[in-house]
């Protein structure tokens, strides 16, 4: 089940009778409400989350969406949570657990900007992912980040940056492959 008002006017209404402590926790409580949902409604958790201003515990969140929104193919959602998760870093002195989470959700970002055809802005994406992933030890993901730089750089013209990025996307996989 999704929990919406009936109409945009009555909620408008509850909210404008709340103090903003109560409008805190009542985000706060819808987030705890779709829990047992958590998979569907990864990006709706997130979003009460921050409006709970509980970021730290949105990011995972908006995270989760990206690759959920990735498996399934929605390029706009894609771009829309992985720009969510960066900004909750950016804006809030947030950290991806880990290297391989940040190149990860970078990478997932310019994929799907790749896939809509902004060749430039996937690049800048996934040079991002590319300093991430130098600094973890999943040798696949920085092959996958590799290959797609590697196809960002054909796309955009650059050969030689291209074939440097898919040799070495190739020794990569060669190298998991053993």
């Amino acid at each position: 089940d999704t929990y919406k008002l009936s109409h945009p006017v009555i909620g408008q209404l509850l909210l404008a009778r709340l103090s903003p402590a109560q409008i805190l926790l009542l985000h706060r409580e819808i987030a705890t409400a779709l829990q047992p949902q958590r998979r569907e409604h990864s990006d709706k958790i997130a979003h009460h989350l921050v409006q709970a201003k509980a970021y730290g515990e949105a990011l995972p969140y908006y995270i989760y969406a990206t690759k959920r929104s990735a498996r399934s193919g929605t390029n706009r959602m894609v771009i829309k949570h992985a720009k969510s998760a960066i900004a909750l870093t950016e804006n809030h002195d947030l950290s991806f657990a880990d290297d391989a989470t940040a190149a990860l959700t970078y990478l997932l970002w310019g994929g799907a900007l790749y896939s809509r055809g902004r060749f430039e802005d996937s690049k800048k994406q996934l040079l991002i992912a590319f300093e991430h992933a130098k600094n973890s030890d999943d040798s696949r993901l920085r092959g996958k980040v590799d290959a797609s730089l590697g196809r960002a750089y054909y796309r955009l013209g650059v050969l030689d940056i291209a074939e440097r990025h898919l040799r070495s996307s190739i020794r990569l996989c060669d190298r998991n492959s053993n």
